[in-house]
C-alpha cells in the first residue's frame, strides 16, 4: 500500500495586528474558536506560541489542558515590536549576535517598548507547558536569521518551520528545517496557493497529494470579527457573514483532508522527525533563502540589514557577499 503524504497543520498564536505582542481577550477568543475547529473534525495540530502569549494562556488552566492535546512550538519572545530578530541580530560579528539572540530569547521582551525585563521567552513557554518538549520554532514573519537559530539549538530546539531551504525536510548543523509553509489565511488562501515556482495558483488539495510533507498555517486572528464601536477586549467571533463563512470554509477544507487520510492519501500529523536527508549544500540557493527571509521586514517595516548576509553565507560555508 501506498505511503501516505504528510501534513501538519500549524498556527501562530499571537496577538492581534498590528501588536502581535499584546495578547488580550479578543486573543483568546480567536484561539478558542481555532481549537473547537480542530476538535470537531479530530485533527491536531502544532501551536507556535510567544512568550507573551504563553504570559496570558497561563492564567486559564483548561486552555493550556486544551492546548495541550496539541504539540507546542516556540515563536520567539516578541513578535512586531523593535528590535526584531533580523534587527538585533544584525551585527558584524556573528557570535556576538549569537549572544544577543541567547539573551533575548530567554528574556521578557516589554510589548510596547521592546526592552529586557527580567526572565522569560522560551522560558515562559516551558514554564506554561512543563510537560511538553518545546523543540519546534517559528520565526515571526518568516524572519530568521542564522545566529538566531544557532541561539535556539543551545536552547533545545531541533525543528525549524521558517525557512524556504527546500521543498522537502533537511538537516543541517543540528537543526531539520521543513518546508515553507503555506498560508490557509483568509478565503482565497484556502482554496489555492501559488508558489515561487508556480505560474499559476494551485489549488491547496492538488498541493497535499503532490507533495511528500506539506505544512499548512493559519493566524487564529483570522477568524476575528471587530464591531468598529468596540473597544479591543469586545472584539466578537461569526457577527459577520464574511466570517462565518470563512469559518465553514475551514470546517470544510478539514473535512475534504479528513476524507484523504480516510483514504489513506494524506495523514494529518504533529510528528516530527530529525531522520530526513542531508542538506546538499551544492543547490541551495542562499540569496534566494536570504530574500525570503528578509522580504517581510523589508516590506513592512522597511529593514534594511547590514550583516545579516554575510550571517547566512557564513552559516551555509560559502563565500562572498
Amino acid at each position: 500500500m501506498r505511503e501516505p503524504n504528510y501534513v501538519l497543520l500549524t498556527f501562530d498564536v499571537e496577538g492581534l495586528p498590528p501588536k502581535e505582542d499584546i495578547f488580550d481577550n479578543a486573543s483568546l477568543i480567536c484561539l478558542r474558536t481555532t481549537l473547537d475547529l480542530l476538535e470537531n473534525v479530530g485533527f491536531k495540530g502544532i501551536f507556535f506560541i510567544t512568550a507573551s502569549a504563553a504570559e496570558q494562556i497561563s492564567k486559564h488552566s483548561e486552555l493550556v489542558e486544551r492546548l495541550s492535546n496539541h504539540e507546542i512550538g516556540y515563536h520567539s519572545s516578541s513578535h512586531s515590536v523593535k528590535p526584531r530578530i533580523i534587527e538585533y541580530t544584525d551585527v558584524a560579528s556573528y557570535q556576538e549576535a549569537v549572544t544577543i539572540a541567547l539573551e533575548r530569547e530567554t528574556s521578557h521582551i516589554n510589548p510596547e517598548t521592546g526592552l529586557i525585563e527580567g526572565s522569560g521567552g522560551i522560558l515562559a513557554l516551558r514554564e506554561a507547558f512543563t510537560k511538553k518538549d518545546i523543540a519546534c520554532f517559528r520565526a515571526p514573519f518568516l524572519g530568521w536569521s542564522p545566529p538566531h537559530l544557532e541561539a535556539l539549538k543551545k536552547l533545545g530546539i531541533k525543528f525549524d518551520f521558517s525557512s524556504s531551504i527546500s521543498e522537502h525536510p533537511v538537516s543541517f548543523r543540528g537543526i531539520t528545517f521543513y518546508p515553507s509553509p503555506i498560508s490557509i489565511d483568509g478565503i482565497e488562501a484556502i482554496f489555492v496557493h501559488k508558489g515561487p515556482r508556480d505560474f499559476f495558483p494551485k489549488p491547496i488539495t492538488y498541493k497535499l497529494l503532490r507533495r511528500k510533507v506539506t505544512v499548512l498555517s493559519m493566524h487564529p486572528p483570522t477568524l476575528l470579527v471587530k464591531n468598529p464601536f468596540a473597544k479591543r477586549d469586545e472584539y466578537q467571533i461569526g457577527g459577520n457573514a464574511r466570517i462565518k463563512f470563512v469559518i465553514s470554509l475551514l470546517k470544510a477544507t478539514f473535512n475534504r483532508m479528513r476524507f484523504l487520510q480516510e483514504t489513506n492519501l494524506i495523514e494529518v500529523t504533529t510528528s516530527v522527525s530529525q531522520n530526513w536527508q542531508p542538506l546538499e549544500l551544492e543547490k541551495v540557493d542562499v540569496k534566494g533563502i536570504y530574500r525570503q527571509s528578509v522580504g517581510n521586514l523589508v516590506r513592512l517595516f522597511n529593514s534594511n540589514p547590514r550583516f545579516v548576509f554575510s550571517h547566512f553565507m557564513r552559516f551555509f560555508e560559502q563565500n562572498g557577499c
